[in-house]
């Protein structure tokens, strides 16, 4: 008779749910700012938004075929509305007037995007 051999151990151990970096800072952020009193009820919106993107960042991350040009444009996107949150941004600040129309056109992208279905 033979002995049974110990399971082998995974090449990439699964423990729990996918690293989800950039929502965990995006929480901090919107945390701190909270905290300090920079944020007011009107800014509800842009946080959803900053939400969502960190999400489907997130979620492309971990994606077996995800895409390094989708991860970083949706980046750039990202620090563009978190600089907004901060007030940081905008023709007033120096920033790309530009950005508030490259972001509504990402924003239209995925929310058109199909989704996968079953």
């Amino acid at each position: 008779m033979t002995a049974r051999r110990p399971p082998q151990e995974r090449l990439f151990p699964v423990a729990g749910a996918p690293v989800a970096r950039v929502r965990r800072y995006v929480d901090r952020q919107v945390k701190a700012q909270r905290a300090t009193g920079t944020l007011e009820p009107v800014d509800d919106g842009l946080i959803g938004v900053v939400l969502t993107m960190a999400d489907v960042i997130d979620r492309e991350v971990v994606d077996r075929d995800g895409s390094a040009f989708v991860i970083l444009n949706g980046c750039k996107a990202l620090a563009a509305v978190l600089l907004d949150l901060r007030g940081g941004r905008g023709a007033d600040a120096g920033g790309d007037p530009d950005a508030d129309a490259a972001l509504a056109a990402l924003v239209r992208e995925i929310r058109d995007a199909s989704r996968p279905g079953p």
